[in-house]
C-alpha cells in the first residue's frame, strides 16, 4: 500500500505562513497573524473534506 500525503504550503514575503496536512487533518498557522485564517478554514467542513478527499 502507497502512503500519499497532501501538503498545501501558504507563503508570503519567502516567509511560510500556513500550510494543510492531510496526515494532520487541518491547516495549520506558522504565524499568529494566519492563525484566524487557519482557525476559519478548518470549522469549513466541507473544505476539509475536500482536502482530504485529494489524497484517497
Amino acid at each position: 500500500t502507497e502512503h500519499v500525503r497532501l501538503l498545501e504550503r501558504w507563503f508570503y514575503n519567502k516567509e511560510e505562513t500556513v500550510y494543510f496536512d492531510s496526515d494532520v487533518g487541518k491547516y495549520i498557522a506558522k504565524t499568529e497573524l494566519w492563525r484566524p485564517d487557519a482557525d476559519y478554514w478548518n470549522s469549513n467542513k466541507d473544505l476539509i473534506e475536500q482536502r482530504k478527499a485529494q489524497v484517497e
